[in-house]
């Protein structure tokens, strides 16, 4: 997290005990690697942490341990962005027993009396496999500043969780052995659950809890929206949805299991030989070992945190069952106008003749349907012969649009009758030099609502950002941030808040044609189901 650090100030808590914080300015107090939980060994279930009020002081003035992931994390994101923030690497140490940990950023003033704030608790991105809750990107102080000025003053809150093998690989072997799968999504619930235990000893009201997730971030919100339990009172899900990463069957996690221990050279060991082996092999061995092998890591059906499969056509027959909608309070999900600018290095690899390989690809795939294949590659403006850098940008539009555009208006449609439902589209462009400029980028709705790159903006800009983070702060106070997505039922009912271009902000009807989206995307998939485009997709990148 970005900026000075200026001193070092206590505070008592009546569960957690004493605590030392660090102050950063005058007016946010930040409360840096929190333990939530402990874990025996790196695929451990994660036991919430307990306190004994009369023991140590709680030392929270430096970050925790990360999760090991890569050292280059920031950079890459912020090379995607185009933008760097300054930020200390040693607040990138990985450890893989001591990184479930929490980053807390406090308004000065709520330390004093018993008022209570609400909670903004944010679950960062990055395909399951990357990032971190110190990333600068995600520092919440200017965040938690802009609430006190708005008079709509926050608690916030960024997490880290296990990524890669430890949390999501599973098999009936690691369940026997007492693993139980999806770690990742297990571990964010447990940090929810310290947040209803301990947040008030922080300022912050833990009956007004907003769960906040980006990219696979929101992915992780959309699933918690699963619980029976309530977890949060609101959520928002930011260019994210459980459609970008639906759960594989266990089926498809044992063959995984198996593509694993093989890259891991443990085919041949017993059981308790490759228990001792996934727990005692040094990490990032074992990363790298599984990347290079192409080991997915996402969750998994096994009946309780992930009940069900999950797929466009179940959450449209009503199959994918929702039990938030009897607690949750609130929900506002968005898109990036050009989210699939992230996919452009899954790409990398076909080299040159982008066009005629997707070209290639697609018919193959609609062998059985060449109209399909042929008003495929017609919408997108897709052919054999066209130059690299326009087939990747087409080829990337048509990724926006079934991983991300398509999603939040099927789960939103699913929702909407019994959950408030407020939905965004961001189209402010990138300004930055590099290729990524003059587009709204994936993660780039998060920069403007987090305020970290407003150094590095224009006024225009800015104020949008600030206008954004706004409307977020109102909702999470239990206020309408804007109109309600679905007022009728009929197309213009649908409304969205349309962020940019030009540091407009407007509420539009939520129409491809008037939020600036394409609208090829849903005769497409009517035609042929949405999930067999995402087949498609999937099966090219």
């Amino acid at each position: 997290m970005s900026g000075p650090f200026t001193m070092s100030v206590e505070f008592e808590g009546s569960t957690v005990g004493r605590v030392r914080a660090t102050k950063k300015g005058n007016d946010i107090v930040q409360c840096l690697g929190v333990q939530y939980a402990t874990l025996k060994d790196r695929f451990a279930p994660a036991v919430i942490k307990s306190y004994d009020t009369k023991g140590d002081v709680i030392d929270a003035t430096t970050f925790g341990p990360i999760v090991p992931a890569s050292p280059e994390g920031p950079k890459t994101e912020m090379g995607f962005l185009q933008q760097s923030l300054e930020y200390d690497a040693s607040a990138l140490r990985p450890s893989d027993t001591e990184c479930l940990n929490l980053n807390i950023s406090i308004p000065a003033g709520a330390l004093e009396g018993d008022a209570k704030l609400p909670v903004f608790v944010f679950i960062h991105g990055g395909a399951f496999l990357f990032g971190s809750g110190n990333n600068p990107t995600y520092d919440l102080a200017r965040f938690v500043r802009l609430s006190v000025a708005k008079n709509l003053p926050v608690v916030g809150v960024t997490m880290n969780y296990r990524l890669g093998a430890p949390g999501f690989l599973t098999s009936e072997e690691l369940c026997k052995a007492g693993y139980k799968p999806n770690n990742a999504l297990r571990d964010q619930r447990t940090a929810l659950l310290w947040i209803q235990k301990y947040i008030a000893d922080f300022g912050g009201d833990p009956k007004e809890v907003t769960l906040v997730g980006e990219s696979a971030g929101g992915v992780s919100a959309n699933y918690h929206l699963h619980s029976k339990e309530p977890l949060f009172k609101r959520v928002i899900c930011m260019s994210g949805t459980v459609l970008l990463e639906p759960p594989s069957s266990f089926e498809s996690a044992e063959a995984i299991y198996e593509k694993a221990t093989d890259a891991l050279g443990l085919h041949d060991a017993t059981p308790s030989q490759r228990m001792e082996a996934l727990n005692q092999m040094d990490i990032q061995e074992l990363r790298n070992k599984l990347m290079r092998a192409g080991i997915p890591a996402g969750p998994t059906i096994d009946g309780d945190i992930v009940p069900s499969a999950i797929s466009y056509n179940s959450i449209k027959e009503g199959s994918c069952t929702w039990p938030a909608k009897y607690w949750c309070a609130g929900m506002i999900m968005g898109d990036c106008e050009y989210d699939g600018a992230i996919q452009g290095g899954r790409l990398l690899h076909r080299g040159t003749g982008l066009g005629s390989a997707f070209s290639k690809h697609v018919k193959t795939f609609f062998g059985d349907q060449p109209d399909t294949a042929a008003a495929l590659l017609d919408d997108y403006n897709i052919s054999s012969d066209m130059a690299d850098n326009t087939a990747l940008n087409n080829v990337l539009e048509f990724c926006t649009d079934i991983c991300w555009y398509a999603p939040t208006v099927e789960v939103a449609e699913s929702l909407a009758d019994d959950i408030p439902m407020y939905m965004y589209r961001f189209n402010e462009p990138n300004p930055w030099p590099g290729p990524n400029r003059g587009r709204a980028i994936h993660i780039f709705d998060l920069a403007a609502l987090l305020q970290n790159f407003n150094d590095f903006l224009d006024e225009r800009a800015k104020q949008l950002n600030e206008s954004f983070a706004e409307q977020v702060l109102n909702f999470v106070h239990g206020n309408e941030p804007w109109r309600i997505y679905k007022m009728n039922p009929v197309d213009d009912g649908r409304a969205a808040n349309v962020l940019g271009p030009d540091g407009q902000v407007n509420i539009e009807a939520d129409l491809a044609s008037i939020v600036g989206r394409r609208a090829h995307i849903f005769p497409l998939g009517r035609k042929v189901g949405f999930d067999r485009l995402k087949k498609c997709w999937d099966g090219f990148a």
